[in-house]
């Protein structure tokens, strides 16, 4: 509808007539040709669309609305850099909880090089399960 009413602007500024025909069943038809049924078209020469203004209230409330949507828009980026900070911290974290696990399960290989009582055998097994799976998660 739009594209012939384009069309019809066309006509009307190479100095045609433009015609609008109603069609049976359908949406009407623009016509540089006189059709039966058919009433001549007037089109204003200056702006097509007019407008008017904007009254008061229609004013403060789409400054509300502009307002909101710029509050909205500072709280959105103010949560994704919080999720970014957040996430650098729980890197940072895991990175330094991976180190010392791996650090002290260094430290416990030296240890059972250097020898070890049966009762110290069962805690430095629970601790190098335990490191190890603290490197699984963390690493």
């Amino acid at each position: 509808m739009a594209l012939l009413f384009a069309i019809a602007l066309s006509f009307i500024a190479g100095g045609s007539h433009i015609y609008r025909c109603e069609v049976a069943d359908g949406p009407p038809l623009f016509s540089d040709l006189p059709c039966r049924g058919g009433t001549l078209v007037e089109i204003a020469t200056g702006s097509v669309v007019s407008m008017t203004p904007l009254t008061p209230q229609e004013r403060e409330r789409l400054a509300a609305l502009s307002d909101s949507s710029e509050a909205r828009a500072a709280d959105r980026r103010r949560a994704r850099k919080q999720a970014r900070a957040l996430s650098r911290a729980e890197a940072e974290q895991k990175r330094k909880q991976c180190t010392g696990a791996r650090s002290q399960l260094r430290a416990l290989e030296v240890r059972r090089r250097k020898g070890y009582s049966l009762a110290e055998s069962v805690k430095m097994a629970r601790l190098t399960d335990a490191l190890k799976e603290a490197v699984r998660a963390n690493c």
